[in-house]
């Protein structure tokens, strides 16, 4: 289990099997050398008395630490699950097909979250086994769910890593566009940490737009800090351009916050057009803003919205997801 810049959904899966089985987690290291190292000597150290390493599988340099752990495994016959993950891994097959193609033929089993990569990877014909699909889990008991309720002027949230895939820039560019329709105040709060020089643009903006009291960096914070901030919003905005099952877009259902984001990955396999959020399509400020005008003029929408997201985040409580682990883990010999 690799722990990047934000906890991910592993390591949570991680801590829940530790109740049933006795779990041992790598890496939590940050640096690319040391993870990668620690991952190795986990295997090594562990091999003897391992039933099964469950590998989180991204499709970027990431991809590393999953195909050369997957290579210690199979050199000591050791079964490996990948749980996929990245949302370019259908690009990382088509870049890299010998060597993605032999991660996954030779895996005890494939498991995505979503039927998105299930359905794009089992179109490629890329190995013999079936895709399951088991949901990222959420901690439901750690999300209250509140009703929304109307502020005095709109506050959207933003909760991701600021690097370029997400488009962090475009949740600027959307509050400039609304305090352009001279309808509304509008604040935003963008949590997460830095992983390019997106923060920097974002920021550039800011000041080039004059919205300086109006668009908030709290930085990389706990998940007891972020909450208060997220359940005090009237709306959580979703800009990225490439996604798999984000657990941000499922922790803000829980909440109990309406969800307006791009209709990229598997994003729509999550989110029901006008049910249970609403999709836009990719970089159309106009597009977002003009959708999140509607929700805020019509509360019955919201509510409507806030209780089906709701209903959503929960087919992934730990109880609805752990006896599908289980059962996959216990039938391995």
């Amino acid at each position: 289990m690799a722990r990047g810049l934000n906890p991910t959904s592993v390591d949570t899966l991680g801590t829940k099997l530790g109740d049933m089985y006795e779990v041992r987690k790598a890496s939590n290291r940050v640096a690319f050398l040391p993870r990668l190292l620690h991952m190795w000597y986990s295997i090594l150290k562990n091999r003897a008395e391992t039933k099964v390493v469950l590998i989180d599988t991204y499709s970027t340099l990431a991809f590393h630490f999953a195909w050369t752990s997957a290579y210690l495994c199979r050199f000591f016959k050791i079964p490996y699950i990948p749980i996929l993950h990245g949302g370019r891994l259908p690009d990382r097959l088509r870049k890299s097909p010998k060597l993605m193609s032999g991660y996954l033929k030779s895996a005890y089993s494939i498991v995505s979250p979503s039927p998105y990569l299930k359905t794009e990877l089992q179109r490629q014909t890329i190995s013999s086994h079936e895709i399951k699909v088991i949901p990222n889990l959420l901690e439901i008991e750690s999300y209250p769910y509140t009703a929304p309720t109307k502020n005095s002027k709109l506050v959207l949230f933003w909760l991701r890593a600021f690097a370029e895939i997400y488009r962090p820039e475009n949740a600027i560019k959307l509050v400039n566009y609304l305090k352009s329709k001279c309808i509304i105040d509008v604040e935003l709060f963008m949590v997460g940490p830095k992983k390019d020089s997106s923060l920097e643009r974002c920021q550039e903006l800011v000041k080039e737009y004059g919205l300086e009291q109006c668009v908030h960096f709290p930085g990389k914070l706990p998940k007891e800090q972020w909450v208060p901030l997220a359940i005090n919003s009237d709306i959580f905005i979703n800009t990225t351009s490439v996604d798999n099952m984000p657990v941000s877009v499922l922790e803000m259902m829980a909440l109990g916050i309406p969800v307006v984001s791009t209709a990229v990955g598997g994003i729509p396999y999550i989110i029901e057009n006008g049910i249970n959020g609403i999709l836009v399509d990719l970089d159309q400020i106009d597009q977002m803003g003009d959708e999140i005008l509607k929700i805020w003029s019509d509360p019955q929408k919201q509510i409507i919205l806030s209780e089906n997201g709701r209903q959503k985040a929960e087919s992934c409580a730990w109880e609805k997801v752990k006896y599908k682990w289980k059962s996959l883990i216990d039938q391995i010999d």
